[in-house]
């Protein structure tokens, strides 16, 4: 009977956190959303890049948002965002992806 009544108080009380959880995730969601609009505002972003990446890190109560655009076909330059939770610009990169070959070789030794 006793564990009868626990199990039953464990759900009772998991049940209840439930709207807490989704609450954060809707608000996390807007974060995001409000971050990728402001980023677009300030970098141009064509159309043509058609893959998008985006991930949240939090230190220290500080949230940034990490949004990353490519393309499928790799003609354009990768896009790198960093966005603070403010919709500040953190750090803004755009490099091209290097297809040369690999250059691996021992390092030059001389006496």
């Amino acid at each position: 009977m006793k564990k009868q009544v626990f199990i039953l108080a464990l759900i009772l009380i998991f049940s209840h956190m439930g709207p807490w959880f989704s609450y954060g995730q809707s608000e996390l969601d807007a974060s995001l959303e409000r971050a990728i609009s402001k980023a677009k505002e300030l970098i141009e972003i064509s159309e043509e890049y058609d893959k998008f990446y985006s991930d949240v890190n939090q230190y220290d109560g500080d949230m940034k948002f990490n949004l990353r655009w490519s393309d499928s076909s790799e003609a354009l330059n990768d896009i790198n965002i960093t966005m603070d939770i403010d919709g500040d610009l953190i750090s803004y990169s755009k490099y091209p992806l290097d297809h040369g070959e690999a250059r691996n070789k021992l390092a030059e030794y001389s006496r």
